[in-house]
């Protein structure tokens, strides 16, 4: 009997170190996360207002979800680029079909305005397509880390309730913001970001 006792006893103190912990963890990335906020507006020449900002949550994750998302992400976007690679495709097909029927009929500005807007969707095209190779080779090395990863690092991921007002200084252009946000931090609770990827 006096073993359960003892059993409960360290039980409850150590659940109640837990989540005295768990709350002021939750505390600190609330405070830096809605700095974290504010500093980026700041740097985009605006200001926010606070409605209401509430903390609900984190939870822990690892290194390999961590690059999970960013993998998401640069799915997302290579997605985005072949749609607008295909779009370009079919309009410089478009073009060069109208620049051959231009130069049959020997009409010379028409020719080189038509030249001029196949050489400018060509090169957004290119850049598509380059920006498209560089996603590749940040997956492949994103997949090479995780699969070749010994030890994790952990990350929280912070979750809040965010109601506020964005104005642009420059302006006065106002946008009401009602979301709900995710920030990264590491395992020492510094903001992690996530904006590179």
């Amino acid at each position: 009997m006096k073993k359960v006792v003892f059993f409960l006893l360290a039980f409850t103190i150590f659940y109640s170190c837990k989540k005295d912990e768990y709350a002021s963890n939750l505390q600190i990335m609330s405070e830096k996360a809605k700095q974290e906020l504010a500093d980026e507006v700041f740097k985009g020449n605006g200001t926010v207002n606070f409605l209401e900002y509430t903390p609900i949550s984190y939870d822990t994750i690892t290194e390999n979800k961590l690059d999970t998302f960013k993998l998401l992400r640069i799915n997302n976007e290579v997605t985005k680029l072949l749609e607008s690679a295909k779009t370009k495709s079919s309009l410089l097909k478009s073009k060069l079909n109208q620049l051959k029927i231009y130069k049959s009929l020997e009409w010379n500005d028409l020719v080189d305005m038509s030249k001029e807007e196949f050489d400018e969707t060509y090169s957004d095209l290119t850049k598509d397509l380059d920006k498209i190779r560089e996603y590749s080779i940040q997956d492949s090395i994103i997949r090479s880390n995780i699969e070749n990863r010994k030890v994790e690092q952990t990350f929280y991921r912070y979750k809040a309730f965010v109601k506020a007002i964005l104005t642009d200084n420059s302006t006065q252009q106002a946008l009401n913001k009602m979301d709900t946000m995710y920030m990264i931090f590491d395992s020492k609770l510094n903001y992690y970001d996530t904006s590179n990827f």
